[in-house]
């Protein structure tokens, strides 16, 4: 159950991937697209809550 989102709608990214892996069952994966135009660090602010509350989220990067 992967969800496919860029960097800045991290927040969306961490609900969807949990509400389709309890939907088909399967573990939860967000693949992260970093923006070259992104001035702030989304994917550490995402990883922060992800470890916050022991996510079992699997987290793939890829660069823009």
């Amino acid at each position: 159950a992967i969800e496919v989102e860029y960097d800045y709608n991290w927040k969306e990214a961490i609900g969807q991937s949990l509400h389709y892996a309890e939907t088909t069952k399967k573990n939860p994966a967000i693949l992260f697209i970093k923006r070259k135009s992104s001035k702030k660090n989304y994917f550490q602010e995402m990883m922060s809550t992800i470890n916050a509350f022991n996510l079992p989220i699997h987290v793939e990067i890829i660069f823009e």
